[in-house]
This record gives structure tokens, sequence and C-alpha cells, in this order.
């Protein structure tokens, strides 16, 4: 093949050149994302009833849905949450399900069951889960203070105007809009005036709603023509409200609505805020579209807000939560690189060859090979992101690595007294075999981790892909243009590589001639590996160090969003240290795709950043203080904010927590009792959530005396706390609720119990304190349900170990306890980190196994691929000992790391082990193993220095970008550098060894 190529360079060149230009416009195209499209196995569904407590809402509606959904196909795992007026219902399927045929199956069993479901009650919104509804940053939007536009007209300009222009834009799919003001109709009764006229909320309901009604269209023939009537009977202007005549009864006089009541449009009491520095504001979670490029979407998202900016000088726009951030420095770091690779290899060549033409070969083909692997990654649809950019790191590495081997390998052609064309063909042919068994090995060791569960296979099969392509179109570029634009040159070695080759034949022999010192130091790194391996800690994503922190608080009081967001700022107002940034979400927020929706009404979420990491830890110490002294009941989480990984990850759970099965509802006496027991058995554990609800008892047998329906008690409640919903009113493309209350009335309860009337059948008007009693209870904010039926879940005061929980709850459940049938068992992130690592233990083994079945199909042998998996084996136990000595965590980019660790360290066994065997034959076996070592050596030291010095800034480096690569880092320079030492004494030992035993 190499014969024909170089017999047409030209059509070679003009070739690779076209591949190049087409690769350069590929990138441009390519879609840029922070995570593959995954395609997570959860679908929810979201409940508003404003009219009902927690248990109501999960018994009569909560419960049908899950006796329903529990059928689905496929489900794995189904969770609900209840609290005052919402629920939720998070269902989580196999891994593999057909996503969306799960979607429209959990839609048609909705349809089903809200037949039989009251109709008042509101179709809960479904919602499916990807990588791509991640917001890729969250724009706060809000008045100056020189504006003198009220909120309510921020909202309406927001939701009509702003975010629309931002969904105009062809790389947004859509703009999550929370914090809005709703607008509503407020009808202010007078009672007094009422019961002085005989009217009651009934006649005035029935009226509103008679006035306001779409009687729909209807046919009518007229000869040979038929004409469509619509008929309808609409509230168009608020005068028209007002002007309503009242029908007096036992007269026949009318009077207007509005001599009775005060009608007002006016803003709604919000449910839910956002506040943005202290302010208050709107959010627009922005979503983009899923082949759009991620950093041309800021581009032009920051090209749209000046343009807004000038349009709305009266608005301040702000973006926080960025989540570009992490893409951008993840391509900067392989933008950085590739420039400090390629800048170390022209340096290295120059100290150790006299040669000016070879740097310039490595130098050209470098950015070819990568056009031409984002060229293939657009035909096959992969898009650029943070999986697939890590992939093309070991790709680099094999371009550079592949170039020097092809290079060497022609000079020894060349020294043999070959032409230089000949000595191109031989020398690209001898060494094509071993080079192309170990991309085959790189590849097969990511094969078997794309079995992996749930969302890390996914991750781990963009990234074998990845790896895959890089490697691939790498050996290829490496192995056609290397001959191609090779020339003769001298080859002469520096005074430093002498110097090198100088002490790798002193080092050969010392090490040699002393096996014992070698089976010590390997031994000695092996046992440590096995020793370390128990403490080293196993987590998801690498422990970052931001300025940045959540703050999740859950109040023990009803207080409103308003009240909620207020308290958090005049908590931070007395703090020492202030944050710089500030983004709070107090009570219900109206998003669509965001989790935040799921959060409740006592339940407030903030974003605080400090000037710097010891600000934020400072901070955190004097909030923890406050509410300790100020607020001991509310419920306070702080926490680092989750990136992107986290989030698709869904970890949203402590590592261990307590389930507390019952087959009854749980009472907060109930749950007391339980408590103490636990903490009579030195386990204690966490206050749950707990609200005071007033609870009103109807007297039944004196509504009956007096004649009083259960209706009429009930419209004069909703009405007077707070308010009665009786119709909506459309203005144009909005609509807004149409509310009845009862004015005058203080807004204290004893107050209204006293003073409010209800109708009786008879006309007359009874004292509501002598139709019912009050009184106030306390109970647990939120009801929790899975497959097996309710539960209350325990957090625990103090960390326990998964192993200690597990006994714990075994130890608990054999004794007597105060609820009857009641069950305990450990739950927690710690499940899902044990599957994913035991499943990692596995496929690391397959991919040994693997690579031995590709190696011995290489070496012709069944002995000698043991000395490639050994030598891998011992490069990990070298890596895992700097990553316990470094107290780096195990988590998915430390494995990334080992993984590439394994490409890198096979790659020079097997070339070694192939040069062996070439010399064994005419030479004595420890020339040949010196000889061997010795024409491996300039590749071996070249690939080490670049990636030693292209790793090697970023332990030292700071922000998010740095944390997440530093694991990464260490396992793999850690591990390189004792794969050196091997390279160079244990594997000629093991290469000796093995062919004794073989002959």
């Amino acid at each position: 093949m190499i014969r024909f190529i170089l017999k047409r360079r030209v059509s070679v060149s003009v070739l690779f050149f076209s591949l190049t230009a087409l690769g350069i416009l590929a990138v441009l195209r390519l879609p840029v994302s922070l995570l593959p499209p995954i395609d997570a196995p959860y679908i929810t569904l979201r409940f508003q009833v404003a009219a009902l407590t927690a248990q109501q809402i999960d018994s009569e509606i909560v419960q049908p849905f899950k006796a329903q959904l529990v059928q689905l196909y496929g489900l794995e795992d189904l969770q609900s949450r209840s609290e005052d007026g919402a629920a939720t219902i998070s269902l989580r399927f196999q891994h593999g399900s057909n996503m969306d045929l799960a979607y429209i199956e959990a839609n048609e069993k909705t349809d089903r069951i809200m037949q039989n479901m009251p109709r008042t009650l509101q179709r809960p919104r479904l919602l499916k889960s990807s990588a791509s509804d991640i917001p890729v940053f969250y724009l706060a939007v809000r008045s100056k203070a020189n504006s003198n536009k009220s909120f309510k007209d921020l909202s309406h300009l927001v939701e009509l105007v702003i975010k629309k222009r931002i969904e105009q834009l062809e790389s947004v799919a859509f703009a999550d809009l929370s914090g809005t003001a709703p607008t509503e109709v407020h009808i202010s009764l007078a009672p007094l005036q009422m019961q002085s006229l005989g009217l009651d909320i009934a006649q005035i309901q029935q009226l509103l709603q008679e006035q306001n009604q779409n009687f729909g269209t209807v046919r009518l023939q007229a000869g040979i023509y038929e004409y469509a009537l619509r008929i309808e009977n609409r509230l168009t202007e608020l005068s028209q409200i007002e002007n309503l005549l009242l029908p007096i009864p036992k007269s026949n006089r009318r009077i207007p609505l509005k001599d009775i009541a005060s009608i007002k449009v006016r803003q709604a009491t919000p449910k839910g805020i956002f506040q943005y520095q202290g302010q208050r504001a709107l959010c627009l979670a922005i979503v983009k579209e899923s082949d759009a490029q991620i950093l041309s979407l800021k581009e032009d998202m920051n090209a749209l807000l000046e343009a807004m900016r000038q349009d709305y000088p009266d608005l301040a726009f702000d973006i926080n939560q960025d989540q570009t951030e992490l893409l951008s420095i993840s391509i900067n770091n392989l933008i950085s690189s590739l420039l400090t690779s390629a800048l170390l290899t022209f340096l290295l060549l120059f100290l150790f060859v006299r040669s000016v033409r070879q740097p310039f070969i490595i130098g050209l083909i470098i950015p070819v090979a990568l056009a031409v692997v984002f060229l293939v990654f657009f035909l096959l649809k992969v898009s650029i992101n943070i999986v697939s950019l890590a992939g093309l790191v070991l790709a680099v590495g094999e371009i550079i690595d592949s170039a020097v081997i092809i290079i060497e390998s022609i000079e020894d052609e060349l020294a043999d007294g070959h032409s230089l064309e000949e000595s191109c063909i031989r020398g690209s042919e001898n060494i094509i075999k071993p080079l192309f068994a170990s991309v085959m090995t790189n590849s097969a060791v990511f094969l078997p981790l794309i079995l992996m569960s749930g969302i890390a296979g996914d991750i781990f099969y963009e990234q074998a892909l990845s790896v895959t392509i890089g490697l691939m179109v790498s050996l290829l570029c490496s192995y056609v243009l290397v001959p191609v634009l090779y020339v003769r040159a001298s080859a002469r070695p520096t005074w430093l590589y002498a110097r090198i080759e100088a002490f790798y034949r002193w080092f050969f022999d010392f090490f040699y001639g002393r096996v014992w010192l070698t089976l010590l130091c390997g031994s000695l790194a092996l046992g440590g590996a096995v020793a370390v391996w128990p403490f080293l800690e196993r987590e998801a994503m690498p422990k970052t160090q931001q300025r940045t922190f959540e703050c999740r608080i859950s109040w023990a009081e009803p207080l409103s969003a308003t009240a909620s967001a207020e308290r958090l700022q005049s908590i931070l107002a007395t703090m020492p240290e202030k944050p710089v940034q500030s983004a709070v979400f107090a009570g219900f927020q109206s998003f669509l795709l965001n989790p935040l929706a799921e959060q409740g009404a006592q339940e407030l979420y903030a974003v605080l950043e400090c000037v710097d990491e010891n600000a934020q830890q400072r901070l955190q110490n004097a909030l923890s203080s406050a509410f300790k002294r100020t607020y001991p009941l509310a419920s306070l989480e702080l926490k680092k904010p989750k990136n992107a990984f986290e989030q698709i990850f869904g970890q949203n759970e402590p590592d261990v927590w307590l389930k507390l099965q019952t087959s009854y509802p749980m009472t907060t006496q109930d749950l007391n009792a339980y408590r103490f027991f636990l903490e009579k058995n030195a386990l204690a554990t966490e206050a749950p959530a707990v609200r005071q609800i007033l609870e009103i008892s109807p007297r039944y047998e004196a509504m009956s005396l007096y004649g009083v329906s259960h209706q009429s008690l009930m419209e004069v409640l909703q009405t007077a706390m707070p308010a009665l919903r009786v119709m909506d009113w459309q203005r144009g493309q909005q609509s807004w609720p149409v509310l009845l209350r009862y004015g005058g009335f203080s807004a204290n309860v004893d107050s209204l119990w006293a003073e409010l009337s209800v109708r009786s059948n008879s006309g007359h008007f009874v004292p509501l304190r002598e139709l019912a009693y009050k009184s106030p209870v306390a109970d647990l904010r939120y009801r929790f349900g899975g497959k097996e039926g309710s539960y209350t879940p325990l957090y625990l005061a103090a960390p326990l170990t998964p192993e200690t929980a597990l006994v714990f709850c075994d130890r608990i459940n054999s004794q007597e306890n105060p609820l009857k049938n009641a069950k305990l068992s450990a739950h927690g992130y710690f499940l899902q980190k044990s599957i994913y690592f035991r499943e990692l233990l596995w496929s690391i083994l397959l991919s040994l196994l693997l690579m031995y079945c590709i190696l011995a199909a290489q070496f012709e042998s069944f002995v000698q691929p043991l000395v490639v998996i050994l030598m891998a084996f011992m490069s990990l136990s070298g890596a895992l000992c700097v990553l316990w000595l470094s107290n780096t965590s195990l988590n998915l980019f430390s494995v990334i790391g080992l993984i590439v660790l394994i490409g890198l360290s096979d790659n020079d066994s097997i070339l070694k082990i192939d040069q062996m065997n070439k010399l064994s034959g005419s030479s004595l076996l420890q020339s040949a193993m010196r000889t061997a070592g010795l024409r491996r050596l300039k590749s071996q030291i070249m690939t080490y220095l670049t990636t030693v010095l292209g790793l090697l800034p970023i332990l030292f480096a700071g922000g998010l970008g740095a944390d997440l690569q530093r694991p990464l880092a260490v396992a793999v320079l850690g591990g390189l550098s004792f794969s050196v030492w091997l390279s160079w004494t244990l594997l000629p030992l093991l290469y000796r060894w093995f062919q004794f035993k073989t002959k």
C-alpha cells in the first residue's frame, strides 16, 4: 500500500488537504453541548391542587395515579411527594427503555385516570428528562432603581415580548420563565350590606358565570347557504363587571354589583418569587436546541442582550449560573494541550535529533488528523462535548507517538543501507501491525464500559466512540502522511539524547543484574495498591473548589414566598461576610423543565457567590450559626452547586438515609415516638419538616338545627380565607382569574371567626362560630410514597457508613418498636455508587480479557500477551497509590485517567515486545532486549515528557475546569511515571522469564 501511495504523492496530498478543509467546515457546523444527547429514563408528573392538604392530595389524587402508573412497561421505580397544594410523582424506567413510547403511554394512562377525578382538578404536567433540558444559564430581568415600571408591567413585558425575542434565536429551544406576577380581578364584598339585602355568595357567583359564557357554534341553514353562528356572552371590560345587575330577593329591585363590592384589577399574592441581588426579578432558564453550538448561543445571547439594554434602558439583564464555563474551560484545555504537545514535540525533537524537517512533519500531521477526526464526528453525528473532548486527549498522544515511531522505523531501514523510498515502505510496513494492535487494545478497553447500567453506560459509549475514531484516524494519518512527507535528514543524536541513552544502558544493566530489587519494588507497588484500595474515597464527580454555594431552606412555619425571601435577606444583611451575587427562588416556581418546579411553598433555594473560597467558607459557617441560634426548627442545607454532570446523574439524595415504611399514614406523634426509640438505640435523626394547620370541623347537629347546608358553609370559608375563584376573565391573549372575597374583616383568624355569618335555607344568617369549631394541629409537611406504599424519610444527624446503617436497620427491625408493622431500611446514593463501581471492576476485567485475545492474535502466542496485561495492571497499581497519596478520590475523571493510562502503557509494551521478538533470533537475549529498549527510547521519552508537561499545569491551576481535570492528570502522571520504570526494568525480566518457560 505504501508503495502505491508514494507513487501518488500529489494525489495523497490533495486528498488530505481536501479532508482538512472539510474537517474545518465540519467543526463550524458540529453541535457543541455540555453533555452527549442522553435521554434520562425519568418522567415526572406535577400536580397543582390549591384547596387540599398534603394528606388529602396523597390519598385522593396521588394514590389512584400510582395504582395505574405502576403498570407502565419498563418501570423500575416510582416515588411521590405530596405537600399542601402540590404533589410530584417521579417515574424511573429501566435503562435502555424507549422514553418516547413510555411518555406516550404515561400520557394515555393519565387521560384515563383523569376521567375518574373531580372536574376541578387540573391535568398534571408530564415532563420527560433529557440532558439537553439542562439550562445553559439563567437570565435575571429586573427594573433599575430609577425605573417607574411596576412589577406587574415588567411581568407582562417579559412574558409577551422579551421571552419571545429570546426564543426567536435559532440556537434557543425554550426560555423557561418563573417569578412572574399573576394578575387577578379582585371583588371585595361588603358582608353587612349583603346581609341587609338578603344576598349570598352563591347568587353572585351564579350571576358572574352566567354573564361570561361561550355557548359554542351552531349551524344555520338558509336556502342553499349554511352559516356558522357563534353564540357568546363574554365580559370584556371591567365596567361591565361593575354594572352587572343583581336581583334582590323578595323584591323587583336590581342593583349594580359595584354598590356592594369594590372591584379592582390587581397583582395577585405570589405563590413563588425570584430575587436577584436582593431585588425582585424574573428568571428565564435558557435551554438550547440539541443540535446548536453552545458557545454560539452564548455569543448570540450577548448580542441580543446588548440590543435589549438599549431598547429598555430602565431594565437590567444579568446572566448567572452559567454552565458554558465548564465547556469553555474544557475546550481551552484541549486547545492548550494540543498547542503544548505540538510545541513540546517540536522542541524535544530539536533536543534529541539534529533535524529541522522532522518536527515540521509531526507539526503538520497533528492538525490534519484532528480535522479528519472532526469530519468523521460530523458524518456520525457525534457532538462536541466534555466527554468526546476528553476522548481526544488520548488521540493527540497517539498522533505524536505513531508519527515518531514510524519515523524511527524508517531511519532504522536507512541505517541498514536501503534507499529512501524502500526505507519508507519497509519502515512503515514493519511497524504497522504492532501499532494497529495497540489501537485495537486501546479501543477494546472502552468497549466493556458501555455495558454499564444507567447514564454512566451512555457516557462511556460516547467516550469509546470518540476514542476509537481518534485513534483510528491518528494511525491512518501517521501511516499515510509520514512516508509521503518524509525526506532524508541528519538523524545524528544530540548531546542530551546521547546522555539519556547512556543512562538507559546503565539503568538496564543495573536492574537486569539485580532481579531481586526489581521484584521487591514491583511487589511493594502491587501490595500498596491492594492495601489502599479499600481506603480510596469513591464518588461520582470530583470535589471542586468554588466561590459559589447552594442554600436550601425549609422553614418550620407557614411563611409566604415574599416573607421567606425577605427573611433570608435580613439574615444575609447581618452577616459579616456579604455575598457579591445572590439569586433566590422562594416558594412555588413556574418552571416547566427545571427541577426547581418541584420546590414547595415554604421552601427556599438560593445560589450565593462570594469573593473567594475563604469568604465562601466564612459565610457558610456564619449562616449555619445564625440559623441554629435564630431558627432552630428550620432545615438548612449548604452545598456546592451541581454542574452539568451531577445534574444528569441525578445525585440529589444523601449518601445514606433511612426509610421508615408503614402501612398507614404517619402522624407527628408516631414519628416523634419512633425517633425517640432510635435515640435510645444510639442513633440521632434530624427533625422532620412540620407545619401548623388550622383544622375546621363542622358541627353537623347545629347545621341541621339552623338549616345550613354544607355547601353554604364551604362558600363562606373559601371566600373569607382567602378567596373564592368563580371564573376566568379572558382579556386578549391573557386570562385573569376572578376572585370573590369578603372585605372589611381583620386578617386575624379569631376576628374572622367571631364576625362571619352563614346564610341558612330560610334566609337567616347564623354566626360561623355556632356552626363549626377550629383547632390548630401540627402535621408533617410532606407525604412520601414509593412502589411499596407510603414511607417517611429519616435523615441522619451525624454521618454513618453504609455498612453500619445496614447492620443497624437489621437490628432495629428485630426489636419491638412503638409502631406496628414498621420496617426500617437503609437507602442513599451509596447503593448507586456500589453498583457503578462493581460494574466498573467487572468492565475492567473484561477489557483485559479482550486485550489478551487481540494480543494473542498479534503475537501468535498465549504467553506474551500476559506480559502486556501484567504491565498494564502494574501501571494501574502505581496510579492507585498516587491517587491515595495525593488524597484524590476514585471518580469519573480519575477512572477515565486510568483507562487512558492503560492505552499509554500497553502501547509501549506492545511495540517493545514486537522489537524483542524480531531481535531475539539474531542476537543474545539480553542484547536484544537492550537494543529494543533503545529503539523505543526516543518515542517513549518524548511521549512521556509531552504528556507530563501538558498535564502538569492542571495540578497547579485553579477554577472549575482544573478541579475536574485534576484527578485525570494525577492518575495519568502517577501511573505513567511508574510505567516508564516498569518498562525499563520489569518488562525485560518478565519477557526473559516467559521466554524460558516457553522454551
